[in-house]
């Protein structure tokens, strides 16, 4: 599809989809964007994925879910003379360094099409090419996607969360992963990271068969968990069966290891995609595919205090007053901060005041009969994050937009959850690699102090003054109890 062509097919689209959210019909309207997005594919669909993971997906028919779940499937292949490729991109000295190479892909993504090979030396190896199509619309649809998202949020004026900014964080995520020559740096780095581990296996890279559009690694064979997933009976037994690997244990060590080097700022996988994941025997797990690294957290001691409320609800016990005040410093920490500076400059208790008038406004809403129902189902179903969107902050009842820490960090957890649920495991492998980081995490953080100056007074409570004057829009009730607590 021709530039022009892709631009009048994205407008038409973005015109049906404000048509049918002007009429009320959300679903259709999502399945819509969903159903075109992935035909223009690359960057649309990256931007799908992110999408996909933070709606409520449980309502739909399996017929939606299947178009919903496509987004993760393999792309269509884009006709790619091998060989050609290699010339061009290597020469013919380099290309001589292979004895075969077959012509059609096995695996092909959003931005590369991977194909089989043997070297000289007899080692069996994967060539993965740039897409031609990407590389040469790569500017132009960041252009038309950014757009998308703007138009996107004009029915969201509310959410808590934008797809404007959750773009704008993903952008720089997808332009590292159109060049393979930092995606090598990363696999070379995770190769020398996890070369001794016993459980986690890297393949080696072959840097001088290499460059910006052509990545060469050892190739890796086992059970990949997409394949796994096509399996209707017990996973965990027919994993022990066949490989001799505890499916539990494994993944377990997967989410411990890269939240923790999240922590730690060591380089980590950031796309848990199951097609990504090669299950090994005897309790190994390979790991490909390195164009989206994790990144290191800022607000670690606010994440750390989000996991232990993680934790409780794991282990049967909800706090809806700690679980909303984690909610709030972790996504929105210049307002926490903010009142805090406010408090102590101040010399009185605002944020402990509002905080307790929060914590009164949520009790009230979960027990609501328009919100119980919905707050239980979230809470069954460990959905964490819409029981705050959905329930608590319906609406966006307390006017805030979240700051996004890191993008990639949240699209590869909510994809790491969403994998654990396609697989039958649910949450006790978080649970067990959770507590193993706060262990491992809490004596490295000290508590974060704010200093309070007369700009930093005046900054906050401008801030705060703000926060309130929008509140009084977004939710009358809500402001006049907090008002009322701090007069």
């Amino acid at each position: 599809m021709s530039k022009i062509a892709r631009y009048f097919f994205l407008l038409g689209t973005l015109v049906d989809f404000s048509l049918l959210r002007v009429r009320s019909k959300r679903r259709e309207a999502n399945m819509q964007l969903i159903k075109n997005f992935l035909k223009l594919g690359g960057v649309y669909t990256k931007f799908l994925q992110m999408s996909v993971l933070r709606q409520n997906i449980d309502s739909y028919n399996h017929k939606e879910l299947q178009d919903i779940l496509a987004v993760f499937d393999d792309a269509r292949p884009e006709p790619i003379i091998i060989r050609q490729t290699l010339r061009k991109e290597l020469g013919d000295a380099a290309l001589q360094e292979f004895s075969t190479i077959e012509e059609t892909p096995f695996a092909t993504g959003s931005f590369g099409q991977v194909y089989g090979a043997t070297l000289l030396t007899g080692e069996q190896v994967v060539i993965k090419v740039l897409r031609p199509h990407v590389v040469q619309n790569l500017s132009f649809d960041l252009k038309l996607l950014s757009l998308a998202a703007r138009v996107i949020d004009l029915f969201k004026a509310k959410d808590f969360l934008k797809s404007s900014d959750l773009f704008h964080e993903m952008k720089e995520t997808m332009l590292r992963e159109t060049d393979y020559q930092l995606e090598l740096q990363t696999a070379q780095a995770m190769y020398e990271e996890y070369k001794d581990h016993p459980n986690i296996v890297v393949p080696k890279s072959f840097p001088k068969l290499s460059n910006k559009h052509l990545l060469v690694q050892e190739r890796i064979t086992g059970m990949p968990l997409s394949e796994l997933m096509q399996h209707r009976g017990d996973r965990e037994q027919y994993v022990w069966q066949h490989l001799r690997t505890d499916l539990s244990f494994i993944m377990e060590e997967i989410a411990f290891q890269s939240l923790n080097a999240n922590f730690d700022g060591r380089v980590s996988h950031g796309d848990p995609h199951p097609g990504n994941f090669i299950l090994l025997p005897h309790n190994r797990i390979a790991l490909i595919d390195f164009g989206i690294p994790g990144e290191e957290i800022n607000r670690k001691k606010q994440l750390l205090s989000l996991m232990r409320e993680y934790v409780e609800v794991y282990e049967g016990r909800f706090h809806p007053e700690s679980f909303t005040r984690r909610m709030f410093e972790f996504y929105v920490p210049e307002l926490v901060q903010s009142l805090q500076i406010v408090s102590e400059g101040t010399g009185t208790d605002v944020k402990e005041k509002i905080d307790s008038s929060i914590t009164e406004i949520v009790n009230e809403i979960l027990k609501t009969d328009r919100y119980h129902d919905d707050a239980q189902r979230f809470l069954d179903n460990f959905q964490l994050q819409k029981l705050f969107t959905d329930v608590i902050n319906s609406n966006n009842r307390f006017s805030v937009t979240a700051d996004i820490d890191s993008a990639t960090f949240i699209r590869s957890t909510l994809m790491f959850m969403s994998l654990l649920k396609r697989l039958g495991l649910g949450v006790e492998q978080v649970r067990k690699a959770y507590i193993r980081v706060i262990r491992e995490q809490e004596q490295k953080l000290a508590e974060p102090h704010a200093s309070v100056s007369a700009a930093s007074l005046d900054t906050s409570y401008h801030y705060v003054s703000n926060w309130l004057e929008k509140l009084r829009y977004s939710d009358p009730i809500s402001y006049a109890k907090i008002s009322e607590a701090i007069a």
